[in-house]
């Protein structure tokens, strides 16, 4: 079995090894980890427990938080038995792929998704069953979903949400009409929710979660890495059943035995005192969404994308087929973004960017863009005046 990195990696690692390369591959906020947190980590750092081993599980106190967290709006979790503390969402994915699931089996996917789900769905031995979601904005295609069920019999569906790389999002009627479909069909529901914070427009977010008639069947997968700017610390935390945190947590005691301690108290300080601090990053990316918008409205000859509803991605079709397009482009105009096909196998014409920098470098990124299809119209939208880019 050959394992490789993800596109996503490969162009992260190619645009940090040389100078002069603006990323919009990875996507991680730009944004400090708030003071607040900071803070409050120094103050406790010297005490031993945070330099010890925690219970696999992870802290008892933070488990509490989170239970009271998520309590506000969705269904209960027994912090004790429901919730274990990973080093991040993928760690805690992958412990669930290993856990839950015997090699041979198949997961439902609905495409395009998270470039890492299908390398981890290949290292765990399991086989993807591709959904690929519908139309300019990105809809889910239920008779193709129950259709797929049938034809390939899946043990799960695994679902991001709101979507990366679209930034698209399953809406309330979508997921109880896969929830019905996977109850029907003895599937598990894994729900990577990981920028479930990050919505645009009115709609409001709905997890599965929030129906405790769905527990025995659905995992609830999330990160404080991007709701508080920690993606470095690595620290997540999976919900579910009894039954199936128990089996989770074997895997993931043999990966890493528990997630850092420090983290673990930096979590703790984010749900007490983080959470100030996310609506003014919302309203960052809000700016930035328009800006990009903007830009992609003046690149209509090249480029179309639909607007998304929540993350900070973008997935833009390339109205002129270049496949080798993302590794032209970081080699000619020294941008790194992600090709499509990364994120599922028909999505060539396709590719990712990543609106989670400073404007500045934003602004650069989108330049450079616009000179590699056509430099006189990348000067007329990037015309400089005194004060910044006219768009």
């Amino acid at each position: 079995m050959r394992n490789e990195l993800s596109e996503i990696k490969k162009m992260e690692k190619a645009a940090r090894e040389k100078e002069g390369i603006i990323s919009l591959a990875q996507g991680y906020p730009d944004f400090p980890t708030p003071w607040t947190i900071l803070e409050f980590v120094k103050a406790h750092l010297s005490e031993a427990t945070w330099h010890q081993y925690t219970l696999s599980a992870g802290n008892k106190k933070l488990k509490e938080m989170i239970s009271n967290f998520l309590g506000k709006e969705e269904a209960h979790y027994d912090p004790t038995r429901e919730i274990l503390i990973t080093a991040g969402a993928n760690a805690g994915l992958m412990a669930t792929l290993l856990s839950c699931f015997q090699p041979g089996d198949s997961i439902a996917l609905f495409t395009p998704t998270y470039a890492s789900y299908f390398n981890q769905l290949r290292m765990a031995g399991l086989n993807p069953v591709y959904i690929p979601l519908k139309g300019n904005s990105w809809q889910v295609d239920l008779d193709l979903f129950a259709d797929r069920i049938r034809t390939h019999n899946p043990k799960a569906v695994l679902i991001c949400n709101p979507n990366n790389p679209t930034g698209s999002l399953f809406k309330k009627n979508e997921l109880i009409e896969i929830a019905r479909i996977a109850a029907q069909n003895g599937l598990l529901i894994l729900c990577d929710e990981v920028y479930s914070y990050l919505l645009y427009d009115s709609e409001k977010y709905f997890s599965l979660s929030s129906m405790p008639e769905l527990k025995n069947i659905f995992i609830k997968i999330q990160s404080f890495s991007k709701r508080y700017a920690m993606t470095g610390w690595r620290v997540g935390y999976v919900c579910a059943s009894e039954h199936i945190i128990n089996q989770i947590l074997v895997a993931h005691d043999l990966m890493i035995n528990c997630a850092p301690s420090f983290s673990q108290l930096a979590a703790i300080a984010a749900l007490q005192l983080g959470e100030n601090f996310v609506p003014q990053f919302i309203k960052e990316f809000v700016e930035r969404r328009a800006f990009v918008d903007s830009w992609l409205q003046k690149m209509k000859p090249y480029l179309n994308a639909s607007k998304p509803e929540g993350a900070y991605f973008y997935f833009i079709k390339l109205l002129h087929a270049s496949p080798e397009f993302a590794y032209d482009l970081l080699s000619k105009q020294q941008v790194a973004v992600v090709k499509g096909n990364a994120f599922g196998p028909f999505y060539k014409d396709y590719f990712r960017i990543s609106f989670a920098k400073d404007f500045a470098l934003l602004t650069e990124a989108l330049s450079r863009i616009s000179n590699y299809f056509d430099p006189a119209l990348g000067k007329e939208i990037f015309a400089e005046n005194e004060e910044s880019m006219v768009l």
